[in-house]
C-alpha cells in the first residue's frame, strides 16, 4: 500500500495574523514547535475557545479526540499507525 504523504510546513513560531490568514482560514496544517505555551495568545480577541477545541497530546494522554485542532510533540505521534491520520484533511 502506498502512501499519499504531503509534507507540512514547520515553524519555531508565528505571528496571531499570519497564523490565522495563512492557516486556520485555509483550512491548512501547520506545526509550530513553540506552539502550547503561546496558543492561548492566538485566539485572545476572537470567539475561538481554545479549552473548547483543542486537544493536547503528549505523554499519557489519550489520542483521539474529536476536537478540531490537535497539539502534539512528535514524540507522542510518530508510532501511530498510519490509518490514524487518515482522520486529517489536509
Amino acid at each position: 500500500m502506498k502512501l499519499d504523504l504531503t509534507e507540512i510546513e514547520r515553524v519555531k513560531t508565528i505571528s496571531k495574523g499570519d497564523f490565522y490568514n495563512n492557516y486556520v482560514k485555509k483550512q491548512k496544517p501547520l506545526v509550530i514547535e513553540q506552539l502550547t505555551s503561546d496558543f492561548k495568545d492566538y485566539a485572545s480577541g476572537t470567539d475561538f475557545d481554545v479549552d473548547e477545541h483543542v486537544h493536547k497530546i503528549y505523554q499519557g494522554k489519550e489520542k483521539h479526540s474529536g476536537k478540531k485542532l490537535i497539539i502534539s510533540t512528535w514524540q507522542s505521534l510518530y508510532q501511530m499507525p498510519p490509518e490514524y491520520f487518515k482522520q486529517f484533511q489536509y
